[in-house]
């Protein structure tokens, strides 16, 4: 390759580090996390710790817990 193509490879990873770097640490919370009440939160756990236990698949893991969290009320 020719030396400036490399130089140029170069200065583009260390700006793209340097930027993936400043994201902050601390995440807060979305929109819809704050929305939701913390009895739900604690259900929702439950009910995903459960799927993960009987080992539902990925695709029908959302209704899952959708039906038991309907369930608890």
């Amino acid at each position: 390759m020719r030396p400036i193509t490399l130089f140029l490879a170069l200065c583009l990873s260390v700006a793209y580090a340097e930027s993936a770097s400043a994201q902050p640490k601390d995440m807060k919370a979305t929109a819809p996390m704050k929305m939701t009440p913390p009895g739900e939160g604690k259900k929702m756990l439950a009910c995903d710790d459960k799927a993960m236990q009987m080992k539902i698949p990925m695709e029908q893991k959302a209704d899952f817990v959708t039906k038991c969290m309907a369930e608890m009320k």
